[in-house]
């Protein structure tokens, strides 16, 4: 019976060892800054050529954001997962279905442009909280940025693609 508790204590004491050794694979850095594009910041999708508020179907606004997970570097990769906080506020929507399309702008401590990113989001509205006190509903959007581990990413601009 001891030699059993003997192996077994030695077993998980140097079974263990090996796991404690290892370099860690992700590591926590900085987040960068975010800002919204002020002339990309608002979106309404619709007829807006003509000013016609009945064919106006909603209008969407970047209100906030946050790093949930936080920034992290794995093996080749700096990842920077944003949630973003949409203010829905439909007008006249016909199907209860959304698209939409987000640009972000990567920049490094000098303000030179290092990539861009393009993501669309589709919602069904239908499954959305509503709040009471207004005619908005609110969309959080998940953006997984990751750049090569060599670019240092200082700050991101967020905006809607006008279409």
């Amino acid at each position: 019976m001891k030699k059993n508790l003997i192996f077994l204590l030695l077993f998980l004491f140097f079974g263990c060892q090996s796991t404690f050794d290892k370099p860690q694979k992700i590591a926590l850095i900085k987040c960068p800054k975010i800002f919204f594009s002020s002339e990309n910041s608002v979106y309404v999708n619709g007829d807006i050529v003509n000013l016609d508020i009945d064919k106006i179907k909603y209008r969407a606004k970047l209100n906030n954001y946050n790093f949930s997970q936080g920034c992290f570097s794995d093996l080749n990769k700096n990842n920077y997962p944003i949630d973003l906080l949409i203010l829905l506020e439909p007008t006249n929507l016909i199907n209860q279905e959304i698209s939409l399309s987000l640009f972000t702008l990567l920049y490094d401590s000098n303000d030179k442009l290092i990539d861009r990113y393009y993501f669309i989001r589709n919602r069904n509205i239908n499954m959305l909280e509503e709040n009471l006190d207004l005619n908005t509903k609110d969309i959080i959007v998940n953006l997984n940025i990751s750049v090569d581990k060599s670019e240092k990413v200082e700050k991101i601009t967020i905006g809607f693609v006008k279409i």
